[in-house]
Order: C-alpha cells, then structure tokens, then sequence
C-alpha cells in the first residue's frame, strides 16, 4: 500500500502533466449582447499551477468598451472565480479582446474555468460557440 502511495506521489511530482487537465476550453453565448460587436477574442489561460491544484470557478467580469478605438477602457471584477490567479488570467484575456469602433458597453461578461480529462471529449452547450484557445 505505501509503495502504491509512494509512486503515485513521485509521479505526479516528476510528471504533474499526467495529473493535470492538457488545455482549458471556454465556450460564449452566441446572442449574448457583448458578441454582436465583437472582433477579436480569446479563451483565458488556465494556469499551470492552476490545474496542478485543481482550480475551478466561475466569475463575472465587467468590460467598458472605447467606442473611439473598440478596445477595453476598463476591466472589473463583480464575483470572483474564488481564486485569484484564475481572475487575473480572466482579466488579462479581456484586456485583449477587441470591438468594433462605436460599440458601447458596458458587459457583463461570464468566465468558467472547470477541468476535464479531454476538453474535446464535449459538445459545446446548447446556443453557444467555442472559443477560440489562448496562444498564452
């Protein structure tokens, strides 16, 4: 028994990927109102360090739009995911996405981060698009 435990221990220590989730998925509304505008996007990075600890949440961000530019002006927390390292990854990825110039705003932007085996394995849900993965 605790040469089972041992080994279990020394593998997830020597080889953690093997532990961990290999990629986040993040799937969006397609008539949610922030969408009609929407140029660019992408899905936050589920850290690391994040899988490795088994992270998961589910936050609401809010975006205030530019219309001058459609870039972010602001971008708000209302309910964190429950981990901050999961927020900043939400926060860091909408800072980048990018609207139509004369959108205005502002959204409310739902964020989930759940792990699974195989993130491909599922269907998207019902009304919904997949993501497009963060290159980070």
């Amino acid at each position: 028994m605790k040469a089972r435990t041992v080994s279990a221990l020394i593998g997830g220590v020597l080889f953690p990927s093997l532990c961990v989730a290999r990629q986040s998925v993040a799937y969006a509304s397609d008539n949610a109102p922030y969408r009609a505008g929407l140029l660019s996007w992408e899905a936050p990075a589920y850290p690391f360090l994040a899988k490795l600890h088994r992270c998961q949440g589910r936050g609401v961000f809010r975006v205030t739009v530019n219309p001058a530019n459609g870039r972010p002006a602001r971008v708000v927390m209302l309910k964190s995911t429950g981990f901050g390292i999961l927020d900043d990854s939400a926060l860091a990825a909408l800072r980048a996405w990018r609207w139509k110039p004369g959108t205005r705003g502002p959204f409310d932007i739902p964020i989930a981060f759940t792990l699974s085996p195989d993130p491909n394995s599922g269907k998207p849900p019902v009304g919904s698009s997949r993501l497009p993965k963060s290159p980070r």
